[in-house]
């Protein structure tokens, strides 16, 4: 995002929508990083490397909707990086 951090877009973004729920990625696994997402309005925080066995997780706990329109148990299991929720 050039000329924009992740932290500053999310600010912006919740105060115009602040229904939106918000996932922030980053290749960055510092917890000051989990802080600052959480700080800025993020409702979740996944690390790229997790992203596979995350981001569906991390939609469905936000939505409260089974992923792809299933009722069933999400692929990838818990998003257990999908840290913090507001």
């Amino acid at each position: 995002m050039p000329g924009l951090k992740g932290a500053e877009l999310t600010r912006r973004v919740r105060e115009q929508f602040p229904e939106m729920k918000i996932i922030m990625i980053s290749s960055h696994t510092d917890d000051a990083y989990r802080m600052q997402a959480s700080d800025s309005g993020a409702n979740a925080f996944i690390n790229k490397r997790v992203i596979n066995s995350s981001l569906i997780s991390a939609i469905r706990d936000l939505t409260g909707q089974p992923p792809f329109g299933g009722s069933g148990p999400c692929p990838g299991g818990a998003a257990s990086s999908a840290a913090p929720q507001n």
